[in-house]
């Protein structure tokens, strides 16, 4: 070989490049033929042309990718050529991919493979090539073949997962749960227990290990099986749990590492009356092993990779917030907490189970790797922020980093449909849109971690609901808003509302109580003309009111007087008093929403439905702890809405201040 790289060397520059592809008659036969062995049909017969003595060894056309046929066990006695045999053994599978049944049927007219299941299946079992969507819809409806075909697989002392990912490997898995899927797994399992007639299901296995949850598992699996020991049904979830689903065709290495916030506590250090002052900062873990497994921190706000061992050094592992993102690990020595926080939900599930198997003293399974220190100190701090301020900048074709935690895009002509990759990005905390030709949002954007949006100076002339649970402050100023959509009272969370010049008339009775946590709203340059009387109460959280630039009522006056009491409202009233249960199967939705949205009587604090007086009467909300922002020509009374449930209670409401009775 030495020899041969010494002469595809240029002799003048001494550079090892090939300047043109060597005359395989100068290379040994044996290399010659494994070279020519790669090459498929099409390109094996033109380069027989042209070396042929090479093309007429009959080890050539041996193809690799049919190991077994019929008609080479008479080859010689009847004279028959390799060559002749590859090449219709090529039509053959190309007809087959295309055409199961042709195919089958060009593979036999040509004595390629005798006409018995036993050997149809033997030609499946050694044949690369065949298209397994093709090869599914044969054993689909040939169970003969299938059963022959399960019987020359072998399971001895292999693991049931690990089986069943073998036998799915070979036998590809139907898409949806049907009869032949049924079929599959009952011969599956009578050729696994023919090749471990040995193994019980309550011996000793030295793989026992302590989505259903785990628990779950071991209970619902004990109810199928009789007489099934927890410890082996554990190991089942946890190697599935790791490796990987069994139906997969190919198992791919899974590297033990997750980035998420870590924090951690000495819990000597709080014990002896220190607070805990750490704050969670992002990073990544990962479980390394040399000489036995550790679990292993490094910051990104430095390079500092903190190690701690795993073996019989974890004292809990508190996971109920698992689901979240959030869990926290409790190591003995030293006496640290883990806490992490905003992790992938899967991945860090998956890393809880390597722990639990790794505490226990046991090795993870071969497909899941090993973390290495100097792979962990490589990984660079993610980018969390961007800023895009012209359209030239923004990323068409690279997209957004998916680490990202805060995004600014303005001035960048964005306009409906908004790009939908923005609202991909889930570890978003801050998101602001402004100053672009957004005319309507997407529907049910979702953030688990969103605490701020912006869309000010656009169209926006509608709003669709939002999922997001953490938001305290959203910015729509600027828009052609009309009103104060039901969507943005669901977001409960909000702390600051910012609505100004817009186009909104009036302010929603149940703003207040849907919004509960609210403390600072602008519904300034708008056509408000008055506020509800929600606004008045004590025990809000709510402390600056900005008013300024609407066209606010200036004098007392009844808006609305209707006491004609109904047998509806009759109805109505029962149901509150009497807390009756409804939905909209017995009630109309027009009455729900009326027994939702219903006001209380400003005198008595009965509900007011759909018969009620309502006036305007001018209140000072700063006796309330209310800063109040207004024009310069305003006065700082505002212009209250009260409603009362009776001619009774509006007299005593139009006294109290002081208007006429009529």
């Amino acid at each position: 070989m030495g020899l041969i790289l010494e002469r595809l060397k240029d002799p003048l520059q001494g550079s090892t490049q090939v300047s043109k592809f060597p005359d395989l008659f100068e290379l040994p036969p044996e290399l010659s033929l494994n070279i020519l062995k790669h090459l498929n049909a099409t390109d094996l017969c033109l380069a027989a042309c042209v070396w042929q003595t090479l093309a007429n060894d009959e080890i050539l056309w041996l193809g690799s990718n049919w190991t077994y046929a019929s008609i080479y066990s008479r080859a010689h006695r009847e004279g028959i050529s390799f060559r002749r045999i590859y090449l219709a053994l090529d039509e053959g599978t190309l007809t087959f991919n295309a055409n199961y049944a042709q195919g089958l049927h060009y593979f036999i007219e040509h004595n390629l493979i005798d006409d018995n299941a036993l050997e149809i299946s033997k030609f499946i079992h050694n044949t690369r090539k065949l298209k397994t969507t093709e090869k599914r819809k044969l054993l689909q409806n040939r169970r003969d073949i299938l059963e022959r075909l399960i019987e020359l697989q072998s399971y001895e002392n292999q693991f049931l997962p690990n089986a069943l990912r073998n036998f799915f490997a070979k036998l590809d898995a139907p898409e949806e749960r049907n009869e032949y899927l049924s079929i599959l797994i009952e011969n599956f399992s009578k050729r696994f227990y023919e090749c471990n007639k040995e193994l019980g299901l309550t011996a000793a296995s030295p793989h026992v290990k302590n989505k259903m949850s785990k628990r779950e598992f071991i209970r619902n699996t004990r109810r199928a099986v009789n007489g099934l020991n927890d410890e082996l049904a554990g190991h089942l979830y946890d190697n599935i749990y790791l490796v990987g689903h069994v139906a997969q065709s190919t198992i791919k290495n899974h590297k033990m590492k997750l980035e998420c916030k870590v924090r951690v506590i000495d819990r000597k250090n709080v014990s002896n009356g220190f607070s805990a002052k750490t704050k969670s900062s992002r990073g990544v873990i990962g479980l390394s092993k040399s000489d036995e497994w550790v679990f292993i921190i490094r910051l990104y706000k430095d390079n500092v990779v903190k190690r701690y061992k795993i073996r019989d050094n974890v004292q809990t592992v508190l996971n109920r917030c698992v689901n979240d993102g959030l869990c926290t690990i409790q190591f003995k020595d030293p006496p640290h907490d883990i806490q992490l926080s905003e992790a992938n939900v899967e991945s860090l599930k998956t890393f809880l189970s390597g722990i639990r198997v790794t505490s226990n003293g046991l090795d993870l399974p071969s497909t899941v790797k090993s973390t290495t220190v100097d792979q962990v100190v490589k990984i660079q701090r993610p980018t969390t922020q961007m800023e895009i301020s012209n359209a030239k900048e923004f990323p068409q074709l690279k997209g957004f980093p998916s680490t990202l935690e805060k995004l600014i895009i303005n001035n960048s002509s964005l306009r409906t449909p908004v790009d939908h990759r923005i609202f991909t990005l889930k570890h978003l905390h801050y998101l602001d849109l402004s100053h672009n030709t957004i005319t309507e949002l997407p529907e049910r954007i979702h953030f688990d971690h969103l605490h701020t949006f912006i869309c000010t100076n656009n169209q926006l002339n509608c709003f669709h609901e939002m999922i997001c649970p953490k938001l305290r402050y959203l910015d729509l100023s600027h828009n052609f808003l009309d009103k104060i959509y039901l969507t943005i009272l669901k977001l409960t969370s909000l702390e600051k509302l910012n609505l100004s010049n817009n186009q909104i008339s009036y302010i929603p009775k149940q703003l207040q109580r849907c919004l509960s946590n609210l403390q600072t709203l602008n519904i300034s340059h708008n056509q408000i003309r008055s506020i509800p009387n929600s606004f008045s109460s004590r025990n809000r959280k709510l402390h600056t009111l900005n008013y300024s630039g609407n066209p606010l009522m200036k004098d007392k006056c009844v808006l609305y007087k209707n006491f004609n009491i109904t047998l509806v409202e009759l109805a109505l009233r029962t149901i509150i008093k009497n807390r009756i249960p409804y939905d909209m199967n017995c009630l109309p939705k027009s009455l729900c929403e009326v027994l939702v949205n219903y006001e209380l009587c400003t005198h008595c604090a009965l509900p007011c439905l759909t018969r009620y007086g309502e006036i305007v009467v001018p209140k000072q909300l700063s006796m309330n702890g209310i800063t109040v922002h207004t024009d310069m020509n305003q006065t700082f009374a505002v212009p209250l809405q009260e409603r009362y449930c009776s001619n009774r209670c509006l007299l005593y409401g139009l006294k109290r201040a002081g208007m006429s009775v009529r």
